[in-house]
């Protein structure tokens, strides 16, 4: 048997084997309308076939057992399940026939469904008002079915328990039992580790992409798009960063209004206000050197001396502002708001063609501004995103 998606429809494929009375007796009880019942889990008859073929000798039956709703679930027909509850699985997950069956002819969604008095989602899923397992969850709960050596080590178990006071056993059933559970939970973790790292890898290396993408299509952005698509991209790479701030308005001291265009406050509260400019036609260098040196251009220089002017305002803050700002900007978030020594953060430029001599100068306009600014190119950005990469690659 095997589980196939075929336009909006799951179908369960049923390849019949060469047993003459067994295909016969199959295919009366569906001429009949009579259910058939296969490995005490699917309840089949001639309401669910959608067709029927020979292949290579072999007669396979092909039944309905699911359809998309939503346009992203596959909802199971419970009747072939005989399940109370709905049962909805993400359409792109991989989907196969041990998503049903246990060891032992166990039917999955009939024991959970005797466990709950809901319907349910199995994979990712944002919607609220439906419970979900989300499909990490789930696959480790189909590795914890019992096998048939399980089982029988079980038994044993038991019956050694009930004899040993008045028999030599010559082994420690108990002991063997504890040993294989151990085994299994063992390799079990490591199971899930590795799917995490697996997972961590292809995370990096999709922004790796993504940002390789958007900085070959930069036209293609407005400036407001390019600038969310970063945010994204900065939050995956710094996870402490908890919230972001859109136009953070405040008064200065002298009673001027100002805002920030972005800002990102990380788990202790602390903010950090971020400037990020588009590459195209925004050089980190002037196009000019003073004695052999490279300085900032226009540009970045006015993009250094705005942080500069919003760190030294925002440092001068009242308590009260800065408790006002919280319940206005982030009142969903549990940190105490700390405006105490904030630091800049640019993302702007490129320095893939830089010269030797461009590199170093970059390095030091970077340490000039380290206790206040901190200054990545959009190559330096692609060079972090590489680094973690090849930390998951190594291990």
């Amino acid at each position: 048997m095997s589980i196939i998606k075929e336009d909006n429809n799951l179908i369960l494929c049923v390849e019949l084997n060469d047993d003459f009375f067994y295909q016969e007796n199959f295919r009366n009880k569906l001429n009949n309308y009579q259910s058939v019942k296969l490995y005490n889990t699917f309840r089949l008859n001639a309401t669910f076939l959608i067709r029927q073929e020979t292949i290579d000798y072999f007669e396979n039956y092909f039944f309905k057992i699911g359809e998309i709703v939503d346009d992203n679930f596959y909802l199971i027909d419970k009747r072939i399940f005989e399940t109370k509850n709905n049962f909805l699985f993400q359409k792109n997950m991989e989907i196969d026939i041990d998503y049903f069956i246990a060891p032992n002819s166990i039917s999955i969604l009939r024991h959970i469904d005797n466990l709950i008095a809901h319907d349910v989602i199995i994979g990712n899923s944002t919607d609220s008002n439906i419970f979900n397992i989300p499909e990490a969850e789930y696959i480790n709960l189909l590795e914890s079915f019992p096998t048939t050596y399980e089982l029988q080590k079980y038994r044993q178990k038991r019956v050694a328990g009930s004899i040993a006071d008045f028999v030599d056993l010559k082994k420690d059933a108990n002991q063997t039992y504890l040993n294989y559970l151990n085994k299994k939970l063992h390799k079990r973790n490591d199971v899930t580790l590795n799917k995490l790292f697996d997972f961590e890898e292809n995370k990096y290396r999709i922004i790796y992409d993504k940002l390789s993408n958007m900085l070959l299509h930069e036209a293609n952005y407005k400036e407001s798009d390019w600038q969310k698509e970063i945010i994204k991209i900065i939050l995956i790479i710094y996870p402490k960063y908890l919230a972001v701030g859109e136009k953070i308005y405040f008064n200065t001291r002298k009673g001027k209004r100002k805002f920030l265009d972005l800002c990102l406050v990380d788990y202790t509260g602390k903010v950090d206000i971020i400037e990020i400019k588009k590459p195209y036609n925004i050089p980190i260098f002037s196009r000019s050197t003073y004695r052999d040196n490279y300085f900032p251009s226009r540009e970045i220089s006015g993009t250094i001396m705005q942080l500069e002017k919003y760190i030294y305002h925002l440092d001068k803050l009242s308590q009260q502002q800065i408790e006002s700002m919280k319940k206005r900007y982030f009142k969903d978030y549990d940190f105490e708001f700390d405006m105490i020594s904030p630091k800049g953060f640019i993302i702007a430029g490129r320095t893939k063609n830089f010269t030797s001599e461009q590199i170093h100068d970059f390095e030091i306009l970077k340490r000039k501004y380290s206790n206040i600014i901190d200054f990545l190119s959009y190559d330096d950005l692609l060079a972090r995103i590489k680094s973690i990469l090849q930390k998951f690659e190594k291990l």
